[in-house]
């Protein structure tokens, strides 16, 4: 034992076991001792078993020991928390790593925690500094710097030509993290942005893949509508959709003039920046990404039973489908037939980068296949990305960045999927509930009247490619301190092909193509942006200013191709070209195509200033030249003023202790936005058939040319003008953030067409011209856009809790100010309801306009006599007290409301039935983390709004064709179903088949009831809606090390989970159906429902 001697010295001091240490020295120098006896050659019986005894008291004391040591290393750890001033921070959570057991700092920083051991380590965390870990070994006091963590606020973020940090900014600026696009199962990337800022709201036009959406920021500030500006890596016009999702590093919203000015005329519907991933110096990191989904209809429309199906039959007199026994039919849901189950979707994305202090690279690719709900239907996306940047020397760097993208789009046009008579969902539908789909394994259906919706599927192909490639280059050049100069080239090339066949065919009399018809077409753009940028900043004292000014040059141009051929003899989409003959008079075919080019020269600049980074002044200003524009007015200014106030820096309010962060902002400023077609200063000339034909010298007449729309040189930019006021505030060191902003958006200057008198020599003067809108466009109009964002945003820190709390909600109106034309009814729904939205002073832009219900005529309702039918007759009076007859009501016919007095019921009582435009929108959205685990879940909603279910027109009371309804169209008024003689029709048990309804919401069927554009098809649009939710789950370190990757995550995660709301059509988020007419809103013709997707995928760090 005398070799243990000196480390059992050193126990006391380790282990505090003090009444062990003096036995032990004392038993070792015993054992010492037995070895000198052990070495006499007599030994005594008495110290031989003196021997033996010492030797067992020696192991059952070293066992003791053992157990004491292992008892004993429990101990107490003191110590104080700061911060780097020395000042003790109270709130530090203090956890043993890998227990639950932890302390919270006193008001002085002080803690005291029981540890198990030397090997333990404690986990310092605080909301805005870093943690830190620090294993106890044999310490029981340890003492902790806290260092500050970046704050969020002290983050830098893209605008305009520049940068700037977070809490220096004076305009309305939203940003979204690139993570918030991981893992999201959506063909869309814009749509990732719903919800996730105050004031931008994100439609989905349609529920195909790959489909389009509609991005409204601050409202809809023209009748013309128009999107966003997308500028990503400082290129103008870009597109997120052709972005690989794992690219993304963060997108930055302009949401006001104070940070819109600087792009001028392309400013006015806001601006979009997105920053995509480059590589970092240190080392190279490869990311891989994929998930796999199944996809259902996330809500259908309920269609009627058969019971309820035959009545339909009944009321309408079509015996052909009427049954009286319907105990033998088998009902067919055409729901679940027309909509396919766990359809596939699955994406792929790689990254790899990296880098040195001379260059960095980042290398990206993905892959993206999504099959539709409905068949045929299918969406596929190949992207790729090189970007790069080289320090050539102390002073100059290089940077540039090639992007491809290939696209494939399957099924139908996106146009057709927005109305549901162009698409498969309508046939299906309302297919006879009780003829099955198939019949001796084809395709089954009536020979007469209805339509198989599965043949128009199996026999359209259509498909269209689109491939888009872009780069671009600039220098870096650090001219002095502080003054830089940029220059930067930038190109793109867009080709677009497509094809639609119908190859002819023979299903009914109805179901057919007697033709066989092939339409192609192809598209191509081009365009490239020169840039030229300097900055300088300097300070001077507490005094720091910045400058910015620039130049650029813009050019894009294009055509496209369109041609048709038919009556081939072969429907083999394979020998199509064999077999067209030049000579074939009956192969009658068309061709057709057009052209557009456009350029853009601008100047900007911006001034920044800030005393002390507290007093913050901004000032931006552009001046662009538009080749769409006259001579008279070719160019415009833009520009905007914005000031901050970092009150929060003041002493005084320091010394308070209420607020981490403070800051007032106030902005003015005035941005623009494009005319909607080209050269509109210039006439429009049309050869329109036999309408313009020339006689010389009593010849034979020769088709000539005329103008068909008026020019107008003056016309010049929709001019929006933008006030708004902020305030920021940060809580408990920044834990707790809010912001509330005030805004009022006014676009003076409105581009709209102005009703004309007829002119002689001109082919139309009012809308409907072949070739376009024949009435001349003028700057005559105003909208206004005013409302008000509040965002919340709550971080904290529990140990290995980690949870972060987001809502916003935005309250917002929409008013015509001034029109040209006031008073303009628009659209239709299919032309079966006409005239549906108004542009109107004092209404929200496509206002829904039409009659309105006052009640339904029951069997009870008084009658008087009137004479020019003599008899008694249903009546009202309106508010007037004057009386208005219904010589030919009867009862559940509707009873309409005399809204202008007149005594009669005619277009002049149409009025405002509904607003398009939601007044409230809102979403929050959770994200925590527990150990290894995480969990995101963002829901959505609106409230306010109104829908037009321009669907109901075919789905309740359409016309006599056999097909089937809505099931709430079970709840209208009927009569009992009788005979010529009126006596019951009876079903084979003797049971009346319909008893009749009198207890009914809908009024019975009829046109004098639904053809008319009524409030019975205005619904609400309010809704709520789980719009993803996400669980993760991270290998610990130890564990992904083996397998040699950095890091490794699996997930589950589903996609519109559910809704909550009161509209019954497929989905209550409806933008437009109208792609000719933007400003025709909320209107909802069916089309292609929304998919759920429920998916799992992985993400791994090498």
């Amino acid at each position: 034992m005398t070799e243990f001697s000196p480390f059992l010295k050193k126990i006391p001091h380790s282990f505090e076991l003090h009444f062990l240490v003096n036995f032990i020295a004392t038993t070792s120098t015993i054992n010492q001792s037995l070895k000198t006896i052990k070495g006499m050659k007599q030994k005594t019986y008495k110290e031989k078993w003196l021997s033996r005894a010492v030797k067992r008291m020696l192991s059952v004391f070293c066992g003791l020991l053992m157990v004491a040591a292992t008892f004993g290393q429990e101990r107490t750890v003191t110590g104080t928390v700061t911060d780097k001033n020395g000042e003790g921070l109270p709130g530090v959570n203090v956890v043993v790593k890998g227990t639950t057991a932890g302390v919270v700092t006193d008001l002085n920083g002080k803690y005291s925690i029981k540890v198990p051991g030397p090997d333990a380590t404690l986990v310092f965390s605080y909301v805005g500094y870093t943690s830190q870990e620090v294993k106890v070994a044999d310490q029981t006091n340890i003492n902790v710097t806290m260092e500050e963590e970046v704050r969020e606020l002290d983050q830098v973020v893209v605008i305009g030509y520049g940068v700037q940090k977070k809490s220096d900014l004076t305009g309305a600026v939203a940003s979204v993290s690139g993570k918030d696009f991981q893992g999201i199962a959506s063909s869309n990337l814009t749509q990732v942005l719903q919800g996730r800022a105050a004031g931008v709201n994100v439609i989905s036009n349609t529920g195909m893949p790959g489909g389009s959406v509609t991005i409204q920021i601050r409202g809809m500030s023209s009748v013309n509508g128009g999107e966003p500006l997308v500028v990503i890596d400082g290129i103008p016009g870009g597109n997120i959709n052709n972005l690989n999702p794992a690219d993304i590093e963060s997108v930055e919203i302009l949401k006001d003039a104070a940070s819109q000015a600087i792009y001028g005329s392309n400013g006015g519907n806001g601006v979009i920046i997105v920053t995509t991933k480059k590589g970092k110096e240190g080392k190279y990191q490869t990311n891989f990404n994929a998930f796999y989904g199944w996809q259902n209809a996330a809500s259908t429309i309920p269609m009627m039973n058969l019971t309820d199906y035959n009545r339909v039959m009944g009321e309408l007199k079509v015996w052909n489908y009427f049954r009286r026994n319907l105990d033998t039919l088998q009902y067919y849901d055409y729901n679940d037939l027309i909509f396919e189950d766990n359809v596939p979707m699955q994406q792929y994305d790689f990254s790899t980068g990296g880098g040195t202090d001379k260059a960095n690279f980042y290398v990206s690719g993905g892959y993206l296949n999504q099959d539709g709900i409905i068949r045929k239907s299918a969406y596929e996306k190949l992207n790729f990305r090189i970007k790069s940047e080289h320090k050539l020397s102390e002073k100059i760097k290089f940077d540039q960045n090639v992007s491809f993208t290939n696209t494939k789009t399957e099924g139908f046009e996106e146009w057709m999927y927005t109305n549901i008579y162009f698409t498969p969902v309508y046939p299906a539908l309302t297919y006879v509930p009780y003829i099955p789909p198939y019949k001796n394994g084809k395709w089954n259906g009536d020979t007469v009247t209805i339509d198989n919706p599965f043949v128009d599927i199996d026999n359209r192909n259509y498909w269209s490619k689109n491939m888009d490639v872009s780069g671009n280059a600039g220098l870096t050049v650090q001219l002095i301190k502080g003054l830089t100069y940029t220059p930067r080239i930038s190109g793109w090339m867009g080709i677009n092909d497509r094809q639609n066949f119908n190859p002819k065919y023979t299903f009914s009399a109805t179901n057919m193509n007697t033709i066989a018809k092939l339409e192609k077409g192809m598209q191509r753009n081009f365009g490239w942006v020169a840039q030229n940028v300097i900055t300088y900043s300097f300070n001077i004292a507490q005094h720091n200013f910045s400058l910015m000014g620039g130049q650029e040059a813009r050019r894009g141009w294009g055509y496209d191709i369109n041609g048709m051929r038919q009556n081939f003899k072969s429907s083999l989409s394979n020998l199509l070209y064999f077999n067209m003959s030049l000579d074939d008079t009956t192969n009658s075919q068309t061709v057709k195509g057009g052209g557009y080019e456009n350029r853009l020269l601008s100047y900007f600049g911006r001034f920044n200033y800030n005393w002390r980074e507290i007093v913050l002044l901004q000032a931006n200003w552009r001046r662009d030249g538009q080749s769409n524009f006259g001579p008279n007015f070719r160019f415009g200014n833009f520009y905007s003023g914005s000031a901050g106030l970092k009150f929060s820096e003041f002493q005084f309010i320091k010394d308070l202790n209420l607020i981490s962060f403070g800051k007032f902002r106030i902005s003015y400023g005035e941005t623009g936005q494009f005319a909607r077609s080209s050269w509109p200063y210039l006439s429009k000339i049309l050869t329109p058939g036999n309408v313009y034909n020339y006689s010389f010298n009593n010849s034979a007449s020769s088709t000539g040319a005329g103008p068909v729309q008026i020019a107008n040189p003056d016309i010049h930019w929709e001019t929006v003008k933008s006030f708004g006021i902020g305030l920021d505030l940060g809580f408990f060191r920044d834990r707790l953030m809010i912001n509330i902003d005030y805004f009022n958006k006014e676009n003076v200057d409105m581009l709209n067409y102005q009703d004309v008198t007829y002119m002689a020599g001109t082919y139309q003067t009012n809308s409907g011209a072949e070739g376009g809108d024949a009435r001349p466009e003028v700057n005559f109009g105003s909208v206004r856009n005013r409302g008000v964002e509040f965002a919340v945003s709550y971080k904290e820190t529990l140990g290995d809790l980690r949870l972060q709390l987001d809502a916003n909600v935005t309250y917002l109106t929409n008013k015509i100010t001034k029109l040209a034309t006031d008073s303009l009814v628009v659209g239709s729904v299919h032309n079966e309801i006409t005239g549906i939205t108004i542009q109107k002073v004092g209404h929200p832009i496509g206002s829904f306009w039409g009659y309105q219900v006052k009640n339904i005529i029951k069997k009870d309702d008084p009658t008087a006599y009137y004479a020019k039918s003599k008899k008694n007759v249903y009546f009202d009076i309106n508010s007037k007290g004057d009386t208005i007859w219904l010589p030919t009501a009867k009862p559940g016919d509707v009873r309409w409301k005399d809204n202008n007095n007149d005594g009669k019921i005619d277009d002049k009582d149409r009025t405002f039935i509904g607003n398009p435009h939601a007044p409230i929108t809102f979403s929050f959205s959770v994200n925590m983390s527990y150990k290894q685990f995480d969990l995101s879940a963002l829901f959505t909603g609106v409230y306010g709004n109104d829908i037009l279910f321009g669907a109901g027109r075919f789905l309740y009371d359409w016309n006599t064709i056999p097909s089937n309804r809505m099931a709430s169209f079970a709840n209208r008024y009927r009569d009992p179903l009788v005979d010529k003689q009126g006596n019951l029709i009876l079903d084979n048990n003797g049971n009346p088949i319909d008893p009749g309804n009198e207890n009914y919401e809908m009024p019975r069927m009829g046109a004098q009831n639904y053809a008319r554009m009524s409030d019975l098809y205005i619904k609400d649009g309010s809704y709520l809606r789980l719009k993803n939710i996400q669980l993760g789950y991270t290998l610990p370190a130890s564990v992904s090390k083996v397998i040699s990757v950095e890091k490794f995550r699996v997930y589950v995660s589903m996609t519109n989970v559910f809704t909550l709301t009161k509209y019954d059509g497929f989905d209550p988020e409806v933008a437009r159906y109208d792609f000719g007419n933007p400003s025709i809103l909320g209107v909802d013709i069916g089309g292609y429902p929304k998919a759920r997707v429920f998916s799992v995928g992985l993400n791994m760090t090498f």
